[in-house]
């Protein structure tokens, strides 16, 4: 039996297209959130239907590669290749940013100086973002 596999992510309640963690399982985003696993699950579920206005919670279809929290990763974020139109869905998550620099065929300093300028203000769009790891 095949079972789609998820990234579970936190958003910024202002800025919703922005995660802010990022974790394995919806069990281990509620711990680290301090709620109970069926909050996230039954937000997620109500806003991917259209039911919930704003959620917290967001989940990305995909790993990353490697194993989580931290051992055999080269980073303590995730990278994130976000659409290009105004709703910045996630596409791909990725374990390092040498992942995501051989999926979209741009250079690891190309990515890292975009996100840089993002994350300070000096850019208004970005189509990647790195969150930290749970």
């Amino acid at each position: 039996m095949s079972r789609d596999r998820y990234t579970w992510l936190l958003v910024d309640p202002k800025r919703p297209n922005r995660p802010l963690f990022a974790a394995p399982t919806a069990k281990a985003l509620a711990d680290k959130c301090g709620v109970h696993k069926g909050t996230v699950q039954k937000d997620v579920f109500e806003w991917e239907h259209g039911r919930l206005n704003g959620s917290r919670y967001r989940r990305v279809k995909g790993r990353p590669a490697g194993s989580w929290y931290g051992t055999g990763c080269s980073s303590a974020f995730y990278w994130i290749e976000v659409t290009r139109d105004k709703y910045e869905l996630p596409l791909g998550v990725y374990d390092s940013v040498h992942a995501l620099s051989r999926a979209t065929g741009q250079s690891v300093d190309s990515i890292r100086s975009q996100v840089s300028r993002f994350e300070h203000g000096r850019q208004k769009k970005c189509r990647f973002r790195r969150v930290l790891k749970v």
